[in-house]
């Protein structure tokens, strides 16, 4: 308990931070529903010429009980290689707890982001995000961390977007490799 209670209290800080790293950009909230998941996050982003900083802060659990709290920071370039694809990197520490064989993993996350903007009247886009912490960025119990996400993404309302999609994130420890999320969801993003 005392180290969820740590794990908590370090992602609300980094969140906290979003606002003062983030001025001039959007902020808001996120859900993600999946039949035997949720994640709920915040998320602080600026777009600066044609460049995307973004930062999130997340929370998913599961049917199993096992739960995640992470917070990344992703670098997104506009209209790299063709005007309609975006290009960039992320990184994300992970907290991941897997009650069944009690086990904590944590990691340092690291990966792509890319997304194709589709040619329709209203927004939207697929994206791809694969990222991973191998054994050397790997701690705690866990032996790597990877996470992989595909998404259609389309704009319902000025500031609300709405996504159907495929997720998985998975830990493998010593004992079992723990697939905290895998599946399709839908969610939505709702920013001020």
């Amino acid at each position: 308990m005392k180290k969820t209670l740590q794990a908590l209290v370090a992602s609300a800080l980094v969140g906290a931070s979003l606002p003062v790293v983030a001025q001039g950009g959007e902020m808001g909230v996120n859900v993600q529903l999946a039949n035997d998941s949720a994640k709920f996050g915040f998320f602080s982003s600026d777009l600066w010429m044609q460049e995307t900083y973004r930062f999130d802060l997340g929370y998913q659990y599961n049917s199993d009980k096992d739960y995640v709290v992470d917070t990344s920071f992703a670098y997104i370039g506009k209209g790299v290689l063709d005007a309609n694809l975006d290009l960039g990197v992320k990184g994300k520490f992970a907290y991941a707890q897997a009650k069944d064989i009690d086990k904590l993993g944590t990691g340092v996350m690291l990966g792509v982001h890319a997304a194709y903007w589709l040619p329709t009247a209203t927004p939207s886009n697929v994206t791809l995000e694969y990222l991973v912490a191998p054994d050397i960025l790997a701690f705690s119990d866990a032996e790597n961390l990877n996470e992989l996400s595909v998404r259609a993404n389309i704009r319902l309302l000025r500031n609300l977007e709405g996504f159907v999609g495929y997720r998985r994130f998975e830990v493998e420890y010593k004992e079992a490799k723990v697939k905290f999320d895998d599946g399709a969801h839908i969610g939505f993003e709702l920013s001020f």
